[in-house]
């Protein structure tokens, strides 16, 4: 363990010395990467991004145009980054949410390189960033970025999950027990008028939290359980149903 911790020492100190000496730069117009003006590899969309789909699904290839990786990045709920490595199928999470500061990641470690792909350089980022973070960012406010804690260890309430689920105002309740309560309040996100669902269980922690976008025709509901996304349909956009369609959805899966 301390061969490992002295040896990510010298390598972050050991990029931070090169990296001085490196002018890195991401075009987002033509999704290029450049290393002192000379193209290192590129950036591209293949699905995803905006506020109904944040989970953004991203092409990395090199100075060939060669595909060397895969990343997910999310940049308004889950704050996590997913480089999959498309030859090894081995995975790191740099603390980055944005391509440009995903370049920089890649270069610096000297992922892309003049020369093309590293292979070593892909050791060197998955040796340092190997771990997934944590997500746990308080005020629980969605449109800051921000979901919330990731409650594991949290007890389903004992009752018939067989019977039909009420909901009244903001209670949920099934079996004539109160599983917990589903709050909204719209908020203004990038000049879009959204509405946050907010689920808490029969303790007080909230499990998921969801959102709608004005006229929209669409629910995203995110599990803090698993960090997993959702996209719901209901078969109209008016609160009650809405909630319905979350409180279903959680209980018949067992996050409820």
């Amino acid at each position: 363990m301390k061969k490992i911790f002295f040896l990510t020492i010298i390598l972050i100190v050991h990029i931070g010395l090169f990296a001085q000496k490196q002018k890195i730069e991401f075009d987002k117009k033509t999704k290029k990467i450049k290393l002192d003006n000379e193209i290192v590899g590129s950036i591209e969309t293949l699905s995803g991004g905006g506020l109904l789909d944040p989970i953004s699904t991203y092409s990395i290839k090199d100075n060939t145009d060669k595909e060397v990786m895969l990343a997910k990045v999310s940049e308004t709920v889950l704050d996590i980054t997913e480089v999959t490595f498309i030859k090894s199928n081995q995975k790191a999470y740099p603390d980055v949410i944005d391509r440009k500061g995903l370049a920089k990641y890649l270069v610096r470690n000297g992922v892309l390189t003049k020369n093309g792909f590293s292979e070593e350089g892909e050791k060197r980022f998955v040796t340092l960033y190997a771990e997934k973070p944590m997500i746990n960012v308080p005020n629980n406010n969605i449109g800051n970025n921000t979901i919330g804690n990731n409650n594991n260890n949290t007890t389903l309430l004992e009752r018939n999950r067989q019977a039909s689920i009420s909901i009244y105002g903001d209670d949920v309740q099934q079996d004539f027990k109160s599983l917990g309560r589903i709050s909204n309040n719209n908020e203004m996100i990038g000049g879009n008028i959204m509405t946050i669902y907010k689920i808490l269980n029969h303790e007080g922690k909230k499990i998921a939290e969801a959102m709608t976008e004005l006229n929209g025709k669409s629910i995203r509901v995110t599990t803090l359980k698993d960090n997993i996304v959702f996209t719901l349909q209901a078969k109209d956009m008016s609160t009650s149903t809405i909630k319905e369609v979350i409180a279903n959805y959680l209980v018949q899966r067992y996050y409820w």
